[in-house]
């Protein structure tokens, strides 16, 4: 501890040199007003406990080059009662330390916070959607993980489906996914990979994906019914969605119009292997059950000689 014999406290060490990014200050300052509020801390009550986290550790923190001392964490109560009344955004040092403690103390809510802060994308879908725009990780949970999704195969949509291979959250967001689809065409494997975002809408979920390479391409699944099982587990955390139908709409170039596909998805197990692939000709009666009741609703072909009964004869 840097006190001198007398116990006054040496003088402070003023360089911070790497402030947090903006966005981080903002969601430190943010979960400090949510634990004020929650936990009905006054100012004076969350100085000591600030305080005490630092007691309790005796050491000089090491944070990103810079070095926070005692000083850093003997925060005056003037300075939380502003953060908290009138949302000032905290100082270097302050918000170094406050990230610190609440990193230590409140890892859930902080995390929340933080996510929220990155996923300005997510909030702005939900708040054109009439839902509270406050992305919450721990809302995604049910939905995180591996499936395959079921669809027609765009190529031939008639006679053959595609079953991609469905990633909801990756280590960087739980809103983060990826879809991918593999075809062979005149004896050679292609494919796309595309990625987006997931978002929750009430309990219900939509997926924005662009083609990766491919700016001009777009694609938006909707899945209205989810089908839950409540009992099942993964590594002792409940993923209970085991199954979603619903939509997608896909547009790929600026030239052709956009097709429209019903789809299923369902939950691989844990340590189920699987590899995206297109179907041979004629193998619609592999299809699961499930996924069979999807794909019967019909689509929205992007090829004229595609289209179905009864407006084809319409189009010119």
């Amino acid at each position: 501890m840097l006190r001198e014999i007398t116990g006054d406290v040496m003088p402070r060490k003023k360089n911070h040199k790497k402030p947090l990014p903006a966005a981080t200050t903002e969601a430190v300052c943010e979960t400090l007003i949510d634990i004020a509020r929650d936990r009905k801390w006054d100012p004076t009550r969350i100085a000591k406990e600030i305080q005490e986290f630092y007691f309790e550790h005796d050491t000089v923190f090491s944070f990103k080059d810079d070095e926070l001392i005692e000083e850093d964490f003997l925060l005056h109560t003037d300075t939380i009662r502003r953060i908290i009344a009138d949302c000032r955004i905290a100082s270097h040092g302050t918000a170094k330390s406050l990230f610190l403690w609440l990193s230590a103390k409140f890892p859930v809510e902080l995390r929340s916070r933080l996510t929220a802060s990155k996923e300005l994308f997510v909030a702005s879908c939900r708040e054109a959607f009439g839902h509270t725009p406050n992305p919450r990780p721990d809302k995604m949970e049910r939905f995180s993980g591996r499936y395959k999704l079921f669809r027609p195969f765009h190529m031939d949509p008639r006679h053959r489906f595609t079953v991609e291979l469905l990633t909801i959250g990756s280590s960087d967001s739980p809103f983060d996914c990826s879809l991918s689809c593999r075809y062979v065409e005149d004896g050679i494997l292609r494919g796309t990979d595309s990625k987006g975002h997931a978002v929750p809408h009430g309990p219900k979920i939509f997926l924005l994906l662009s083609v990766e390479g491919d700016r001009h391409s777009n694609l938006l699944i909707y899945f209205d019914r989810v089908e839950r099982d409540y009992i099942i587990r993964q590594n002792g955390e409940e993923r209970d969605v085991i199954g979603m139908s619903g939509n997608m709409i896909a547009s790929v170039g600026t030239i052709d119009p956009a097709s429209a596909w019903p789809c299923f998805a369902r939950r691989l197990g844990p340590d189920e292997d699987f590899e995206p692939f297109t179907s041979a000709d004629g193998d619609i009666a592999a299809l699961p059950e499930r996924a069979k009741d999807a794909l019967a609703r019909g689509a929205i072909y992007w090829r004229a000689e595609d289209f179905p009964f009864p407006f084809a004869e319409l189009a010119s």
